[in-house]
This record gives structure tokens, sequence and C-alpha cells, in this order.
């Protein structure tokens, strides 16, 4: 079994100063957001539009490739990264942020990976498992069940949401290194065998 094949990242940003929090634009499109949520692919007739979410920067930074919203928003050089992939089951739906002033700013993608994957190793991980929600709580320790993986080609599960919890986005080294191939500003990826509970402020 290759195990490059199972070499899973989380995606973070690296503390740019003055990167601005986003959140949807209610006022222009009070559902905006909401389809990446769903476990489907969104018919996006409009760009989705995004505002400034408080603590707002004094000069806003919209030079990063890397926001968070929770659902990540990149720029058009990570889209042009990704978009040959041609990755199974995800979307790059086109987005403008909307600054304090009313200013538009174009040219970024905001990401929809509807793929859920069952993946995690129920015995090694370390968590607590909600019957009324019945997803995962108070994740420890993230350890991926390989076998489960094995039995779905790679090409479809390049980027995913476990089922288990939709915390976290898992990116396979094949779409990290596409995007790091860019040299990126404001992005790091760590790999889940690293992860832990504040691992995005070290």
């Amino acid at each position: 079994m290759d195990t490059n094949e199972f070499d899973y990242y989380l995606i973070y940003n690296t503390g740019e100063p003055n990167v601005p929090l986003l959140k949807n634009n209610d006022d222009a499109d009070p559902e905006g957001t909401h389809f990446t949520y769903r476990a489907e692919y969104a018919i996006i007739e409009e760009p989705v539009s995004l505002a400034l979410n408080s603590p707002v920067p004094s000069k806003p930074n919209f030079e990063v490739d890397y926001y968070q919203l929770p659902s990540p928003v990149f720029s058009q050089k990570i889209y042009e990264a990704l978009f040959p992939l041609n990755i199974h089951g995800y979307q790059l739906a086109p987005a403008i942020i909307v600054d304090k002033k009313g200013k538009e700013h174009k040219d970024f993608w905001i990401e929809n990976a509807y793929t859920r994957i069952e993946c995690f190793d129920k015995e090694k991980s370390i968590y607590t498992y909600s019957s009324f929600t019945k997803t995962w709580t108070n994740i420890e320790k993230i350890v991926i069940d390989k076998e489960a993986l094995a039995k779905i080609p790679l090409n479809e599960r390049l980027v995913f949401r476990p089922k288990e919890t939709r915390q976290f986005l898992f990116y396979h080294k094949t779409v990290v290194d596409a995007i790091m191939a860019t040299n990126p500003v404001n992005i790091k990826f760590v790999s889940i065998e690293d992860w832990f509970e504040g691992v995005s402020f070290v």
C-alpha cells in the first residue's frame, strides 16, 4: 500500500498582517454562502458577495491568496493552479469582496468541497462521539483509516470533508504541491499526522 496515497493536510493562514476576516454579504444575498455547507454541487449564477467581518483592519490586505470564511476563499492565482487538476466533487465559485467603502475586490474564488467520506480510524483517533448530532467532537488526534480510503480511487478523494465532522477539510499532497508551487501568500499546510488543537497558532 503506497503511503503517499494517504498523505493529507489541513490548510491554515500564515498570519500575514491586516488580512481581514470575511463573512457573507447579507444585504446582497442572505443565502450567499450556504451552499458550502451542503454536500452537493451548487449552481452559482452571480459571483458570491463577501463582506469584511469584525474586527476590520484599518488598511485591509487584499494581496494575499487565502482567506478563512470558514470555507476557504482563494485568489485567482490559486484558482489557476487548481483548475487543471479537475478535482472530483469540488467546486470553486467566483466571489467578490466588498470593503467598508463599497469597493468591490474581484478575482476571488470560494471553495465548495462537497465530497464527504467516512475515513477516521475509530480505534486510534482520540475524540468524543455526539449521539445527538451523530458527529465527532472534542477531537484531539486524527488517524485515517487507510483501508477504508484505499477502496476509493485517489482521484475521487483529492479534497474532501470527513463525514465524521465538518470541522476539517483534507487536501491530498497532490493538491498541496500544486498550491505551494505558486509561492502563495498567507497559506501553510499541516499534515494531519502533526495536527493538534491550536496548531494554527504555531
